[in-house]
């Protein structure tokens, strides 16, 4: 009785853990604000962030100073852009109800590179394109501004 009862209980966890892996191919997405608040980015990351989104120090002038110099950035593995891809066909799909939505449709428009774990990126989709997404704004994240255009940025980490 003793020896079913750990063989059923070992079959339920490995079960589990062969559900549980399939659940780490998407990662999470996060506003810029969010975050900031929740401690995934610092505000030296902000700072580097509005500097290449906003190419340059423009209405960073003083927080920044006349020799600032961001943080030095890579290019976004390939490896990492398809992850992106497919956590936000996911999202689509189980957020915006379109079904059809799928990695291909996805495109990583900009990327602004790697902070901590996170890695702040643009991306648009052929599933959802209106005139009514265009965004162009000021907006001011942890005192740091932040020119928002076309699409907002968005705050990836893999699971």
């Amino acid at each position: 009785m003793k020896k079913k009862f750990l063989a059923m209980v070992f079959v339920i966890l490995t079960v589990s853990l062969v559900v549980l892996s399939g659940c780490g191919n998407y990662g999470t997405f996060y506003s810029l604000t969010e975050a900031y608040e929740e401690g995934l980015i610092t505000y030296e990351d902000l700072l580097s962030i509005a500097y290449y989104k906003n190419g340059g120090t423009r209405r960073n002038e003083t927080l920044m100073g006349e020799d600032y110099e961001p943080i030095p950035q890579e290019p976004l593995d390939s490896r990492i852009e398809k992850k992106i891809k497919k956590t936000e066909a996911y999202y689509l799909r189980k957020y915006s109800n379109i079904n059809e939505a799928t990695a291909d449709g996805i495109t990583v428009k900009r990327f602004f590179g790697k902070y901590q774990n996170c890695y702040i990126i643009q991306v648009e989709n052929s599933f959802t394109y209106s005139l009514a997404y265009v965004i162009d704004y000021w907006g001011i994240i942890g005192g740091v501004h932040f020119h928002e255009t076309y699409t907002p940025l968005k705050v990836w980490v893999e699971n």
